[in-house]
């Protein structure tokens, strides 16, 4: 443990704390960056990312997962019904949200008097707080599917649990996670990463490979 990380948790803050707010947000945000300006990978943004990688840090990935799909599911639907009544954006958006809570709500109720249910998940480590930080995401997943289309806002998703994962599996590896409590100037080098992403004009991977399937398309065209 170095000079920082002393200081910090003899001034107040907990391990937990310095895990989640100094290590965690600026991993899973990074790893947005780098998806997205690297690799090509969209998803659905940074704050999206860091709610379930938050949310799965605190409950675990598989029950966050659960949680994910059941809100995805009943996001899509409840979109479905309720763009048949017209009415306002934040009116819909509103009422969704209830109608999520609402079938949340069902699924702990159902889960706790059919034990088979729950699917050999341990329901007894859920906290509150990531099923409702997984709940906030129907907000992102409603925008994308009202401006693109089912596959997009699927495979956005999707994307967006990717590097979720990624940052959970990060501060779940001990070695890892460890090695980052005790050496917070790695921060320093975590930003410098960032800028250089952020001043890099070159093709992403995902465009790349797409080129070159073109250049080999329009090559074997040539031939012929």
């Amino acid at each position: 443990m170095n000079e920082i990380t002393m200081w910090l948790t003899n001034n107040g803050l907990s391990q937990e704390m310095i895990l989640t707010l100094i290590i965690l947000i600026p991993v899973t945000a990074t790893l947005t960056n780098v998806f997205r300006y690297l690799i090509g990978l969209k998803g659905l943004g940074v704050y999206p990312a860091l709610i379930l990688a938050l949310a799965y840090f605190l409950s675990g990935a598989k029950l966050g997962i659960f949680f994910t799909l059941i809100v995805i599911a009943t996001t899509l639907l409840s979109h479905a019904l309720l763009k048949k009544i017209r009415m306002h954006y934040i009116a819909r958006l509103t009422t969704n949200y209830i109608i999520l809570v609402l079938v949340l709500a069902g699924v702990l109720l159902l889960v706790n008097a059919i034990p088979f249910l729950q699917f050999g998940l341990n329901f007894s480590t859920l906290s509150p707080v990531s099923v409702a930080l997984i709940a906030t995401l129907s907000d992102f997943i409603l925008k994308i599917y009202i401006k693109k289309d089912i596959a997009t806002t699927i495979r956005s998703i999707a994307e967006t649990i990717l590097i979720a994962l990624l940052g959970w599996s990060i501060m779940k590896f001990a070695p890892i996670s460890n090695f980052l409590f005790g050496n917070l100037w790695i921060l320093a080098i975590i930003i410098l990463i960032n800028v250089l992403i952020g001043k890099s004009s070159s093709l992403r991977f995902t465009e790349l490979f797409r080129f070159k399937q073109i250049l080999e398309r329009d090559s074997r065209n040539i031939t012929k």
